[in-house]
């Protein structure tokens, strides 16, 4: 009976037997948890009196059943959700637990999964099949890119096309607008040093004005500047 996988044994995380204890003719005790023989068993009873032992004796349980074996516990203690996140943790499926008030204990039952059911991927067929969505970045480019600009090019997209407004060099200009406009400026600021407003009055002069501080006077009317001493 032993021998016979379809037979309940029973795993305890007790050291000695208990005669006093109904338990299965064939025993795994703590002690000889490793004894039991791997993948094996299709029903397995586990006998607990600490919840805080159940590790050892689950890792023996789980490795010693067969894939889709059945495994009930009864533990001593209340905390049923504490020897369900055991089981999982043991790597045990469809676990459920229950505390029995009268009994003062807990009772248990779960599934080793059938890893013999699960689906396999093939990640080289996968990765085949993902190439066919591969598009070649030079695919989507045409010759036009690749096309060194000519200066005349370069000058025809900054501002306003012909017959409008004047062009104005755009930011970071390349192309030599902005240099036309920066000379067009200094050309003007050069013209513009005779401003014609002296004779009008300090309210109109420049900053750089030599007749600051005189009085108005009439266009082409003499004005002698006095000698200011500094010291």
């Amino acid at each position: 009976m032993a021998n016979d996988p379809s037979t309940a044994v029973c795993f305890s995380d007790k050291e000695t037997v208990d005669k006093s204890e109904q338990l299965p003719m064939k025993t795994y005790f703590a002690d000889k948890l490793s004894d039991a023989p791997e993948s094996f068993y299709e029903k397995i009873m586990v006998s607990a009196t600490d919840v805080n032992k159940l590790d050892r004796v689950l890792d023996a349980v789980f490795r010693s059943a067969k894939d889709g074996g059945r495994i009930s516990v009864n533990c001593t203690g209340n905390d049923a959700e504490a020897v369900a996140r055991k089981l999982r943790m043991a790597g045990f499926a469809s676990v459920t637990a229950s505390y029995d008030n009268q009994a003062d204990k807990i009772s248990a039952s779960a599934e080793k999964p059938d890893f013999s059911r699960q689906v396999s991927l093939n990640l080289d067929a996968a990765a085949a099949a993902g190439n066919n969505f591969l598009v070649d970045e030079d695919d989507l480019l045409e010759d036009e890119p690749f096309q060194k600009p000519t200066a005349e090019s370069l000058k025809a997209s900054c501002g306003p096309a012909d017959g409008e407004k004047k062009k104005r060099a755009c930011k970071n200009c390349t192309c030599g607008l902005a240099d036309e406009e920066e000379a067009e400026r200094v050309e003007a600021s050069k013209s513009n040093k005779g401003c014609g407003s002296c004779a009008l009055g300090d309210a109109f002069r420049c900053a750089t004005c030599p007749y600051l501080g005189m009085p108005p006077f009439k266009p082409g009317e003499t004005v002698k500047l006095q000698n200011v001493d500094d010291f």
